[in-house]
């Protein structure tokens, strides 16, 4: 099943009647995330409310949208000073489709579609221009190691019917592995902090010292002074795809009956920070969740 993260821009091009250097026709918001939308989904629609700002008749004489799958729908009657208007812009995962039933209504003049058209639709009155044959470009990160992809395994991840590379020949263990160490590294480093901060210890003293020792390790080191102690979590790795790795692992161990106790208790940190609202945070913002838990004063401390 095909998944789509779709941002809708409103882009208007106006004509004021008079007065052209006044043309002032704002909306709010100016953008509208749909969020992730499925096929099976079906169409989703917005609708932007405009006000015309300025002190003449403004029209609209277009709504640009940035694919074929995304149709405006407006008024081209002139929005006296202070009227409100409206653009209603529908999104179609289904692709092609929209298109043509753009061109079909007359919203368009030309519909783009990554199909040929149907008898139905050519019995419509449309007709068809081929001006481009669709390409895929599989982008594989190098670390992966898969090579020589088959014109079937390739339909089959269009189809949705491949969601790991595993099942194509690439590895993905020794990530999960690894990403389980980072995540149980960064909440033991979270909790060490506190009872640190709790036992009178400064922040800086305990990266000073653990830096050279013997706890020190790669969560420490990316992501106290750059983050914790700057009191800054934008970027990094998210709360959440850190609890998707840990996910990932205890069901790996549930398939191949590994009990995995430490896993199941870290989850819970970063359980605790989406709860929080931290998910697209970096990791490493689990310290708050001790804070609000302690009253250890932990972030910031580097400022």
């Amino acid at each position: 099943m095909i998944t789509k993260r779709v941002i809708s821009l409103i882009l208007l091009a106006l004509c004021a009647l008079t007065a052209p250097a006044q043309e002032r026709l704002t909306f709010q918001p100016a953008e509208w995330d749909f969020g992730t939308i499925r096929e099976s989904d079906g169409r989703v629609s917005h609708t932007f409310t405009g006000v015309n700002r300025s002190d003449t008749p403004l029209v609209i004489l277009d709504v640009v949208t940035t694919c074929g799958c995304t149709v405006p729908d407006f008024s081209k009657k002139p929005i006296l000073p202070g009227e409100k208007t409206q653009v209603t812009v529908t999104y179609d995962p289904t692709g092609s489709g929209t298109g043509v039933e753009a061109a079909k209504n007359g919203t368009a003049d030309i519909g783009l579609a990554s199909r040929a058209l149907k008898d139905a639709e050519k019995d419509g009155g449309l007709t068809e221009t081929v001006i481009a044959k669709d390409g895929i470009a599989i982008v594989v990160n190098p670390a992966n190691g898969v090579e020589d992809l088959t014109v079937e395994q390739i339909a089959r991840i269009a189809r949705g019917e491949i969601a790991n590379w595993s099942e194509v020949g690439g590895g993905d263990a020794i990530k999960m592995v690894n990403n389980l160490l980072l995540g149980c590294n960064m909440a033991a480093l979270a909790e060490a902090l506190t009872l640190g901060v709790k036992c009178g210890l400064s922040v800086e003293t305990m990266k000073e010292v653990i830096s050279v020792s013997s706890g020190r390790s790669y969560a420490m080191d990316a992501k106290l002074e750059k983050f914790i102690m700057a009191d800054q979590f934008t970027g990094g790795f998210a709360v959440d795809l850190q609890y998707k790795d840990l996910g990932l692992a205890l069901e790996a161990s549930r398939d191949e009956k590994v009990p995995l106790p430490m896993t199941a208790a870290a989850v819970q940190i970063y359980e605790a920070a989406r709860a929080k609202g931290q998910g697209r945070e970096d990791m490493s913002s689990v310290v708050k969740v001790w804070e609000d838990l302690t009253g250890a004063q932990i972030r910031g401390t580097g400022k």
